[in-house]
């Protein structure tokens, strides 16, 4: 579905987020607009079963394993866990399933009678955005964030992180660990673990795929457990 322009086009995009370590919101929502454009009038649950096979059979090993162990120990502890991301709220919500969270939250595509109509009905959901929604989210479901937790990669996360009682920057870029020291929140870097179910080329992928992705862990009514 994608041509070789497309494709370059999006290169120079990630390029600019690595070297820059920030995204031009522009571009984002540019990258949003042009990827909804491929799915156009396509029906909801055929995109979402591609992206189901897509996730199980290319992403989910080249997770960073040390994050879901966080995750995961959240769950385990009686946490809510939900993924957040610039993803369209359905595919947000089909990872999050699959890796046993709570849910996700992503941004809204516009549907109608079960199909993509190729537009959003709001901006991604990044930076600012993203942590605006949270605090809406987190509102209406009675969450109190001051003993909730929340982790991501990148200095775009920021106004999220700062949301929450407790913040942890995850494999961060070099904005968001100069942030962090600042703030002294704890960071947690398991690129620089040696993983032997990790690759090489396997964790050069998993970068990119966390880019933007934040988790926030819900403490609700139960006490917070550090991890």
């Amino acid at each position: 579905m994608l041509s070789k322009v497309d494709l370059a086009s999006a290169g120079a995009k990630q390029a600019r987020f690595l070297l820059r370590g920030s995204e031009n919101p522009s571009d984002r929502i540019a990258a949003m607009q042009s990827a909804l454009s491929f799915v156009a009038g396509r029906d909801v649950d055929e995109v979402t079963a591609v992206g189901s096979e897509i996730f199980d059979d290319r992403m989910i090993n080249k997770l960073w394993p040390g994050t879901l162990e966080l995750a995961r120990a959240h769950v385990a502890a009686g946490h809510q866990v939900w993924l957040v991301s610039a993803t369209p709220n359905e595919l947000a919500n089909l990872m999050a399933l699959r890796l046993g969270f709570a849910g996700g939250l992503g941004t809204s595509a516009e549907i109608t009678e079960g199909r993509y109509t190729g537009r959003l009905l709001d901006v991604p959901l990044h930076g600012a955005t993203k942590a605006q929604a949270i605090a809406e989210f987190a509102s209406a479901n009675q969450i109190d964030l001051t003993r909730s937790y929340a982790y991501s990669d990148s200095v775009n996360d920021v106004p999220l992180l700062e949301l929450v009682g407790n913040p942890v920057a995850i494999n961060p870029d070099g904005p968001l660990r100069a942030h962090a020291k600042t703030r002294g929140w704890p960071i947690e870097d398991f690129r620089r673990r040696r993983m032997r179910q990790m690759s090489i080329t396997g964790a050069a992928s998993a970068v990119g795929a966390a880019v933007a992705i934040g988790v926030i862990a819900s403490a609700a009514h139960k006490r917070a457990v550090r991890t």
